[in-house]
């Protein structure tokens, strides 16, 4: 009777052992139910969304202090002018008591604000050729030119030497030297002939003294005419201003004879 018990038990077993083996290997017992429950009982598709749901926020949760540290983004680019929007023209180098002119017009200052296009620049100086060309004023922009003004090649420039073109445009004074005393000389009651007015071409310095005197129209008296030079020389002047500084100038000045 044992025995036969025995041998029951062996069957049962190898029955059950290998189904239940079976149905492991076939995901049966104890695995995740493909369609909605685990071995727990509990929905799978629930607890994997949960576990989704959590590993996304903690990533989120990441990502959000790495953005943080990132510098912040850079300010937008300024709006282009308006295409009518004047430019400046700024001068380097400009020799004192230099004359500066846009399209001939006369024009005061180093820094010039003007309308967008091509201009013609043109400089004049003492002592100095002419300086032209054509400078390209872009809207909103500043436009540097720096002079590089040659020297004149002749004996001197246009205000050093008195000539028919001498001070045109105002080139080298805006307002001509003044004596400080009157330019009268005195000719005897009993002189045989009363002399003419002499004109003197004179070259007043800045600080306001006769540098060079010459006749330019003669008196008819040749001793006048000398008389003329020795008070010219002496004289005191309120020197030619350019730009509102003094300057060296020619300038012709009467002497007048009058009676003792």
């Amino acid at each position: 009777m044992l025995s036969g018990l025995l041998l029951w038990l062996i069957i049962v077993g190898a029955v059950f052992g290998g189904g239940g083996f079976y149905a492991y290997k076939q995901g049966l017992i104890f695995a995740k139910d493909r369609g909605g429950t685990d071995s727990t009982g509990a929905p799978g598709g629930v607890r994997d969304t949960t576990r989704l749901a959590a590993r996304d926020t903690t990533r989120q949760a990441g990502d959000t202090s790495h953005t943080a540290n990132l510098p912040p983004p850079p300010p937008p680019a300024p709006a282009a002018p308006a295409p009518g929007t004047p430019g400046r023209l700024v001068l380097q180098n400009v020799p004192t008591g230099a004359r500066i002119s846009i399209e001939g017009q006369p024009v005061r200052g180093t820094e010039l604000d003007l309308t967008p296009g091509v201009h013609r620049l043109t400089v004049r100086a003492a002592g100095y050729q002419t300086y032209e060309r054509q400078v390209i004023i872009t809207p909103g922009e500043i436009y540097n030119v720096r002079l590089d003004m040659q020297t004149s090649e002749d004996e001197g420039g246009p205000c050093d030497r008195f000539g028919p073109a001498y001070n045109q445009d105002n080139l080298c004074f805006d307002t001509r030297p003044l004596p400080l005393s009157t330019t009268v000389i005195p000719v005897a009651q009993d002189a045989a002939v009363f002399p003419r007015q002499a004109i003197l071409l004179i070259r007043v310095s800045r600080n306001g003294t006769t540098m060079e005197a010459r006749v330019f129209v003669p008196s008819n008296v040749e001793t006048f005419n000398n008389e003329a030079l020795d008070m010219a020389r002496n004289l005191r002047w309120n020197p030619a201003q350019k730009n509102g500084e003094p300057t060296e100038a020619w300038v012709q000045w009467p002497f007048q004879p009058v009676r003792q």
